[in-house]
């Protein structure tokens, strides 16, 4: 299908046809100076890197052995050899480094190895405190012991669950409750039987009414009256009776003292009795723990004979029935569980082996690789599984590494939760949750440093926990020092972590200059680099990393064409031919979706096809702007040239970024020089949009040529140079050597060639510098070029170190090798002036002068040419002020004077310099602007 292209509109063409007479004339002194001899272009295959694929035996990714993890960085593998080896407190690591890099990857693969040969850190429960219900306390126990002390301690409420209740009611114990009630009562009658017998001797009658209580009745001629009988009594009796009943009271004083006796006694009876069954029942299995746990130490035996001395007190919590009618049942409390104080919280379990149980993130999934991450699902009961001692406990596996994902305050802190009951929030000991640092103490702790300093006090609270050494569970709303939420407060644990965080340099740098307590804490930076220097050794690991890539992506095998894309892929990243990208998740995505072409086209393998598009694919998707942008410059929206010559133009190149994509294009750049003494005038900068690296290289400007033409003579020149069409601020100095070429054109009347695109920045000696993004500036021109017409003469200029550098695409590589585009590496500007030019540059004579017929020959004949209109200018200023001539040395010159006939005898191009200087500076002292 033939294509149809699209109707360009046409600029209005000017009235006469022929050329204009100014380009006749710079055409026409061009042909009186000395043609160069135009130097060869580089060969296609310098414009990009070479690999030697051919020592490696395999045809796919499938005959490799894949890498254990990532590409190793000795610089950054030392400094973590040191950082995770301290043991000394504050000996923290930062781990910086551009994303993608692996750093996670490595860590994991350091971490594994140093991890198990560490001690295994304790375990820790919290623990009802028997003095204070608000304040739990924290037991260390050697590392598997938590989960069987909590085992332990249950096992032992069933038990006192089952054997109280049973020597409780056997016929021992209740014989001594029975006789002890039964004294009691003996007693108490006893009592009741001596108060009725002296209430008689009063006048009185003591009896049990049906409620329990006891009612005194007087004796009136031998007969019991109630009140309402000893209200009709007369007055005179009624006052009788109740002197008698003043006798009394004393009688029913004593009685009610030693009944409360008999209780008190009784009551010890009964205590003792519990005692001794607690003592006989219960003693020998609290016994039994203390001897089983005595890594727990003084404070466990502390809490073993608290719950001993608990239980002996309150045995009626071990009765179903109450049976002993205890009044200090505090079950009358809704809220309140009579069995919390056997309730052990195992806060840190460092019992379950690596092996097993491998160091888990908080949220629960693994972190072996830099890729996506699946929680792992299991069938397998708690501990099943696990690599097992001889006698059956589990074999454990050193510290503890914990990657955090997401350093929340609770998530790394912990928290207390809290339970609702009837309206009322509650909480207690069994409710304090571990956080990250909990789960890591004894062992190392990895998160990621933005997140850390993000997240409302977390960053804060860690300095303080760090300084400290140790950890509180606290609300966060406590922390920040407002109103208490919880009521609990947990004893604080003692902390030991190595806390690893993973940032980039920029983070580390704000952190260092403006955190003292960060400096003292992070002693160890890990630097880890975003490329490798390319070596058989390195491509050889390369290439293997590419099959470890494939296999953890579940991807195609990737034959050996494919290979060598990818590894073309690495150093187009970091624009080397020396060098290979570190950035490994970007092969990863590669590898990903040149999978995804292998398999659309049915392919078993990946082949280079597959990969160069994925590569075209993942730059068209992000290239709509630069697309726009070179529709615009077909349009003639930005008036530039691609081929033809003109004065004072030339096309400087730029390297856009558009998020991820970066591209190039072509911007020009005029100059224009005239009479006058205001040197190289920057319109960026006198209109403030642009940058001091900019400003700086143009500056350089000046130096170079009062360097190379004003080492006797001033220099008199005003140039002023511009990036046209171009409206946002410009910075950097990559196109000062370009900016440079265009000023001596314009000073010498040659014209550039417009088919030539400049990069590379320049000093005063006017030697070429290297520039940065070369592929992107090169590509970008040959895009332009291509569209607008390829004429075998079209390339571009840049410095001859940013060879290295050139990792071109295919396309402009075949246009190389075929003659059709040209890159030039140079050294110096007369290097660059011969090229785009045509006519040799010319090298300055010991006479400081330059060979006839060379540019920079026209250049000084040019500026001599305007050093006479200046002159000729300051005699023009002298005549209108009647100073004609010597006007800056004659005031100099103290005690002599000149007429205007002896000045102008002098040097007339001299002294009217020395006029248009002084004008100058008198002009300046009146309006410094």
């Amino acid at each position: 299908m033939a294509k149809t292209s699209r109707a360009k509109p046409q600029p209005p063409q000017a009235p006469q046809s022929a050329p204009s007479s100014r380009y006749l004339a710079a055409v026409q002194r061009k042909k009186s100076l000395l043609a160069a001899v135009p130097p060869p272009s580089l060969p296609a295959e310098k414009c990009t890197v070479q690999f030697d694929l051919d020592a490696l035996p395999f045809e796919t990714t499938a005959d490799l052995e894949p890498l254990a993890s990532v590409i190793e960085q000795e610089r950054a593998m030392q400094s973590l050899e040191l950082g995770l080896s301290v043991t000394r407190p504050n000996y923290h690591v930062y781990v910086a480094g551009p994303s993608g890099t692996g750093k996670r990857s490595l860590l994991r693969v350091m971490l594994d190895k140093l991890a198990p040969s560490r001690k295994t850190p304790n375990d820790w429960v919290y623990v009802h405190n028997f003095d204070d219900d608000d304040a739990p306390v924290a037991i260390p126990l050697k590392a598997g012991d938590a989960r069987e002390l909590k085992k332990a301690v249950d096992k032992l409420l069933e038990r006192l669950q089952k054997e109280v209740p049973a020597a409780f009611h056997s016929p021992e114990h209740q014989l001594r409750l029975q006789h002890a009630v039964s004294q009691s009562q003996t007693l108490q009658t006893d009592a009741f039987v001596a108060l009725s017998r002296k209430a008689e001797q009063v006048g009185f009658v003591v009896r049990a009414s049906k409620d329990g209580e006891l009612e005194t009745l007087p004796v009136v001629n031998g007969k019991s009256l109630k009140d309402k009988d000893v209200m009709a009594l007369p007055e005179d009796e009624r006052k009788a009776i109740d002197q008698r009943r003043e006798k009394l009271e004393p009688l029913f004083t004593e009685f009610v003292q030693t009944n409360r006796k008999i209780e008190q006694t009784t009551q010890e009876k009964i205590e003792k009795s519990q005692l001794e069954l607690a003592e006989r029942v219960c003693k020998p299995l609290f016994a039994e723990l203390r001897d089983r746990f005595k890594s727990g130490g003084k404070k466990l035996a502390a809490y073993l004979d608290d719950l001993y001395d608990h239980v002996s007190h309150h045995l009626s919590h071990l009765l179903p029935d109450n049976s002993d009618g205890d009044s200090n049942d505090d079950r009358a409390e809704p809220h309140k569980d009579p069995f919390l104080p056997f309730a052990v919280n195992v806060f840190v379990d460092n019992g379950r082996s690596q092996a097993a149980a491998p160091p888990a993130r908080h949220d629960g999934r693994r972190a072996d690789t830099d890729k996506v991450e699946t929680a792992e699902k299991t069938d397998k009961a708690e501990g099943e599984g696990e690599p097992r001692t001889k006698d059956g406990k589990p074999k454990l596996g050193g510290a503890p590494v914990v990657f955090e994902t997401h350093p929340t305050y609770y998530r790394l802190f912990g928290r207390i939760e809290r339970r609702v009951e009837q309206g009322i929030y509650f909480t207690d000991h069994t409710m304090v949750r571990n956080g990250s640092l909990a789960r890591a103490n004894g062992g190392f702790l990895v998160c990621h440093a933005v997140d850390l300093v993000q997240s409302p006090g977390v960053w804060e609270n860690l300095k303080v926990t760090l300084r400290n050494g140790e950890l509180s569970i606290e609300d966060l709303g406590e922390t920040a020092g407002l109103l208490p939420t919880s009521g609990l407060k947990p004893e604080p644990i003692a902390l030991n972590v190595k806390i690893i965080l993973i940032g980039s340099n920029s983070l580390y740098h704000l952190l260092y200059r403006n955190d003292d307590d960060f400096r003292k804490i992070f002693r160890v930076k890990a630097d880890f680099d975003h490329e490798i220097r390319k070596s058989p050794e390195a491509v050889e690991k390369y290439v293997r990393f590419v099959a470890t890539a494939v296999k953890n992506n579940g991807c195609r095998p990737v034959d050996k064409s494919a290979v060598h894309a990818i590894l073309e892929h690495g150093a187009r990243i970091v624009d080397s031919q020396r060098k290979l990208t570190l950035r490994f998740n970007r092969i990863s995505i590669l590898l990903i979706e040149a999978d995804w072409f292998a398999g659309k086209a049915r392919s078993k393998v990946i082949t280079r096809k597959h990969v160069d598009k994925a590569i075209d694919q993942r730059t068209q998707s992000s290239s709509l702007i630069a697309d726009k942008m070179h529709e615009d410059l077909l349009d003639d929206q930005w008036l530039i040239e691609a081929e033809g010559g003109a004065v004072g133009v030339i096309n400087g190149l730029a390297v856009l970024s558009v998020g991820e994509h970066e591209f190039g294009r072509p911007f020009r750049i005029t100059a224009r020089a005239f009479t006058g003494t205001a040197g190289i005038v920057n319109i960026e900068r006198e209109v403030s949009m642009s940058g001091e690296i900019h400003d700086k290289g143009v500056q350089i400007l000046s130096g170079f040529l009062g360097d190379r033409f004003a080492r006797k003579q001033p220099l008199c020149l005003t140039a002023t140079v511009t990036f046209e069409q171009s409206y946002g601020e410009v910075d950097g100095d990559s196109a000062s050597s370009t900016w440079l070429y265009a000023i001596l054109s314009a000073i010498a009347e040659v014209p550039i060639d417009q088919g030539i695109g400049v990069t590379g920045s320049v000093n005063q000696l006017g030697q070429i510098q290297p520039i940065g993004g070369v592929n992107e500036k090169i590509e970008g021109f040959y895009r332009f070029c291509k569209a607008k017409g390829l004429n075998g003469r079209q390339g571009v200029l840049i410095p001859w170190q940013n060879v290295q550098h050139l990792v071109l695409s295919r396309e402009v590589r075949d246009a190389i090798a075929k003659g059709k585009f040209h890159v030039w590496p140079i050294s110096t500007v007369e290097q660059g002036l011969e090229i785009l030019t045509g006519v040799q540059a010319g090298k300055m004579q010991p006479d400081g002068t330059y060979p006839a017929g060379t540019l920079m020959a026209r250049v000084a004949e040019r500026l001599a040419e305007l050093r006479k209109s200046v002159a000729a200018a300051g005699k023009a200023i002298g005549r209108r002020t009647g100073k004609a001539g010597g006007g800056v040395r004659a005031r100099r010159r103290q005690g002599e004077e000149f007429d205007g006939d002896e000045a102008e005898a002098g040097d007339d191009e001299g002294e009217g310099i020395d006029e248009v200087i002084d004008d100058l500076l008198s002009r300046h002292d009146r309006d410094p602007r």
